[in-house]
């Protein structure tokens, strides 16, 4: 009789468990763009790909449970099935919310606090689930004092991490004030618009260049065209350009990825930052940060009967320099050289040749990149020797 009531109990026992949802938890969720404001239209992303397909069959009704910042229906909010065991629902705070972008900040949860499930909650659901709100990107960035600033994201980071390491798929922001460039006050007024002129590898391969005279809608779809490139202006001359790096570059996730470089136009290139900063580099995860370049001349003590060997190293892969050397009425003109990848690179000057005879005191020497950016321009004293 004992055996009998045990087995009638366990039965029982299991057939409340059958009954009772199933917990299913995302390997991973994030949020697209990595940086926005909260008047700026989002999605969420939901990866399940190791939940078993009998708990969470592909394509199943999964809805959104919030409750903060706010509910704002009362009730479940249908996810969109993407494939591949991927959920996402996409939706512009302030509107979901019907809350100011203060009123999301200021929340005392700091968080959106939400579970996905089925409808009638007794198929499956997640735990608690949470994507951080108290930290206002925009706003602390445009306080910062910086012109330029980088933020992505990568697995179950559903904060975005200024300076975090940039993988081919990783969700990047780039965030830009041009109130703070010298030239670009125009786009500070908002009355001209910002462009991303850039390219993988210091620009040696998958450059998408910004082309001011490709206009028009139609184009934007194709890289080099003004839209493509163009950054969104967020108001008060703060810019911003959300992107997938392999995505954006035309590569593919197994092409190298050492690095993107990249630079800021005003339209139609009526001004660039890179006189004022430089081109920016934003390297890759696992790539360790390169020594400076470095410049120098030998001898330390030039004479009109030397040869003057310029070196530089450490120089941008894909990067190509030249020189000229002015002396008195003559100037000469020539090619550094190197091995790729163009670590170093050295040319072999014969003053003594070129300047023979000349009654001059200097020579005038300026380097420069094949875009013409001048890497170095100075004079160099001549000695006299006995």
């Amino acid at each position: 009789m004992k055996k009998m009531i045990l087995c009638i109990i366990g039965f029982i026992m299991l057939s409340m468990s059958v009954l009772r949802a199933a917990d299913i938890n995302p390997d991973k969720y994030w949020v697209v763009p990595a940086v926005y404001a909260m008047d700026e239209e989002i999605t969420w992303y939901f990866d399940f790909g190791s939940t078993q397909e009998a708990v969470l069959p592909n394509g199943s009704p999964l809805s959104l449970w919030i409750w903060a910042p706010s509910n704002p229906t009362g009730a479940p909010i249908p996810l969109y099935y993407e494939g591949n065991r991927i959920w996402s629902i996409t939706f512009i705070p302030t509107v979901f919310f019907g809350m100011t972008s203060a009123d999301i900040y200021a929340h005392s949860d700091h968080a959106f606090n939400f579970l996905l499930r089925s409808d009638n909650f007794d198929d499956y659901h997640t735990g608690t689930l949470v994507i951080k709100t108290n930290t206002n990107y925009v706003g602390d960035f445009a306080a910062s004092g910086k012109i330029m600033d980088y933020y992505s994201t990568e697995n179950n980071n559903t904060q975005a991490i200024p300076g975090k390491s940039v993988y081919p798929t990783s969700n990047v922001s780039i965030l830009f004030n041009a109130n703070l460039a010298p030239g670009f006050a125009d786009a500070a007024s908002g009355a001209k618009g910002v462009h991303i002129h850039s390219g993988y590898n210091n620009f040696a391969d998958h450059t998408i260049e910004y082309h001011a005279w490709e206009t028009g809608a139609a184009l934007c779809a194709q890289p080099q065209s003004a839209c493509y490139t163009e950054l969104k202006h967020l108001g008060n001359g703060i810019y911003k350009k959300d992107f997938v790096p392999y995505q954006y570059f035309q590569a593919s996730e197994e092409d190298e990825f050492n690095n993107f470089e990249f630079l800021f136009v005003m339209d139609d290139w009526g001004a660039t930052n890179a006189d004022a900063t430089g081109n920016y580099v934003i390297l890759a995860a696992g790539v360790p940060v390169p020594p400076p370049p470095s410049l120098y001349f030998f001898p330390v003590k030039i004479s009109l009967k030397d040869i003057l060997v310029i070196t530089r190293e450490y120089n941008n892969r894909g990067q190509f320099l030249s020189y000229s050397v002015t002396g008195g009425t003559k100037t000469i003109t020539g090619d550094l050289s190197g091995a790729a990848p163009m670590a170093m690179q050295r040319a072999f000057v014969n003053i003594a040749e070129e300047f023979r005879g000349m009654n001059i005191s200097k020579l005038t020497v300026v380097i420069k990149d094949q875009n013409n950016n001048e890497i170095y321009s100075g004079d160099i004293p001549l000695v006299t020797v006995d």
